[in-house]
């Protein structure tokens, strides 16, 4: 696990968690292209917009894997080409890159992750295999907390693994996250293809000041780009849409407001 520190100084932010896009295999199609380009065109567009690669950006299929190397069109190196080639234009906006399953089928194989040969190309940092990242968002009024910023949000980024063929197993998945690390503002879940957002509360006690608080956890499931064909069609797995949430979180600049009276997550699923 990778703990990473990353600091968006503008008002707010837009985090895109980005992954199973499965290049490579014959079910990333043009429409999954032309989806992914979408979030693509929208992290260029946008100065505030950040992406975290959330694995299996490659296919990378074996003969003891579900997907098989005959359903692929492209070979290993091509893969990576093709992945790197469409995260360049925003190589600058991704704040890291963790693996997925198909990526660890390389790692059990050869002891080296693709993801890594990715992480070089586009000199973006290599996350492992999850991570919990800090974001900070706005900045506070100078003279007050001066270079530091006006809120922070905690993310625990994993592709997860398992299996899970219907919604409620999906997201059961994501939502076990929560209990590996505790005190997050949101986990980030992949590996289902699922796109959602269930909220979930709990309590911290804190012993200095014998009180305790409610707080809200977001369990996000991060989408993905594979039409509906293959391994998928063939464990009889239900057909789920193309795609990946978008993130809002909310800073401030000048400090106007205390973090708890001003923290504010939007999750737009569509």
């Amino acid at each position: 696990m990778i703990f990473h520190n990353f600091w968006v100084e503008e008002k707010e932010a837009f985090i895109i968690p980005l992954g199973d896009l499965h290049i490579g295999d014959k079910g990333f199609t043009k429409k999954s292209r032309a989806k992914l380009q979408e979030k693509i065109d929208f992290v260029k567009t946008h100065k505030n917009a950040y992406v975290i690669g959330m694995g299996d950006f490659i296919n990378c299929a074996t003969r003891s894997s579900k997907s098989s190397p005959f359903e692929q069109d492209m070979n290993l190196e091509e893969q990576i080409a093709n992945a790197t080639a469409i995260f360049e234009p925003i190589k600058d906006k991704i704040i890291g890159l963790i693996n997925g399953n198909h990526e660890n089928r390389f790692v059990d194989f050869t002891g080296y992750s693709p993801t890594i040969s990715m992480c070089d190309r586009l000199s973006v940092k290599y996350l492992g295999d999850s991570a919990v990242i800090q974001v900070g968002v706005g900045v506070h009024k100078l003279g007050i907390k001066r270079n530091e910023p006006a809120l922070t949000y905690v993310i625990y980024a994993h592709h997860t693994s398992g299996g899970g063929s219907t919604l409620g197993g999906k997201i059961n998945r994501t939502e076990k996250l929560s209990n590996i690390v505790v005190n997050t503002d949101m986990v980030f879940g992949g590996h289902s293809h699922n796109i959602g957002v269930n909220l979930e509360d709990y309590f911290i006690v804190d012993t200095n000041s014998k009180t305790i608080s409610q707080e809200t956890r977001y369990i996000i499931d991060c989408g993905g780009y594979l039409e509906y064909r293959g391994y998928v069609e063939r464990g009889q797995m239900q057909p789920l849409p193309i795609g990946s949430p978008i993130i809002y979180l909310k800073g401030t600049r000048n400090g106007e407001y205390t973090q708890a009276q001003n923290k504010c997550i939007k999750v737009d699923v569509n």
